[in-house]
């Protein structure tokens, strides 16, 4: 069985910065955004589920989800988000079970990226967490620029997860990307030799 890390964060923390840095040391990652991603294509259960809960007009013509659109309801409305989440979140689990059994037998670590980790509850199926951690004041920059959104909008994307320092103090290692990229695979290549040391 290979060892199953979780990589986990807030919103705009330096996940895939951090999740670059291990896939160069070699090591697989899934990343459940992705994932998200290909379970809500064009005729997929996952769409048509969306679609029975917020309407048609979620869609582009394309036939693509919206996100844009998507996430304009869910941000302002809890239950809506409760029911988006309670849509994707088991298809998203399903297909990340599935993609760590195709990787079971030849890797010794899967990473695997799931930024909403402790909001879902998952926390339990992995053997480690890593947290990857910005300042808020940084978190809250990187996104408005990442995402070309206002600071409204980025305040509430941010505060709709549970904040980044409260999930430091439940982390087997906290990454601290407020530095320069080389700092950050430092702390990484440090992260791994330690667990290396106890595997």
């Amino acid at each position: 069985m290979a060892f199953l890390i979780a990589l986990t964060g807030g919103i705009a923390t330096g996940k895939s910065t951090v999740a670059q840095i291990i896939k160069n040391f070699n090591y697989p990652v899934i990343d459940t955004d992705q994932i998200a991603r290909q379970v809500v294509e064009p005729n997929s259960e996952g769409l048509n589920k969306l679609v029975e809960r917020f309407s048609g007009k979620i869609l582009l013509d394309s036939g693509h989800l919206n996100r844009q659109l998507l996430s304009a309801i869910v941000y302002g409305d809890p239950s809506a988000l409760a029911d988006l989440n309670s849509i994707m979140h088991p298809l998203i689990l399903a297909e990340t079970k599935k993609q760590i059994a195709s990787l079971d037998e030849e890797a010794e670590i899967i990473f695997i990226e799931v930024p909403l980790l402790y909001e879902v509850g998952w926390n339990t199926f992995f053997d480690q967490v890593w947290v990857i951690y910005a300042p808020y004041h940084t978190q809250l920059e990187r996104l408005i620029q990442r995402d070309q959104i206002d600071r409204e909008m980025a305040q509430k994307k941010i505060s709709s997860q549970i904040p980044t320092i409260e999930k430091t103090g439940k982390a087997d290692f906290v990454i601290d990307t407020q530095f320069d990229k080389e700092t950050v695979a430092e702390q990484v290549n440090q992260a791994l030799q330690d667990l290396l040391n106890k595997l």
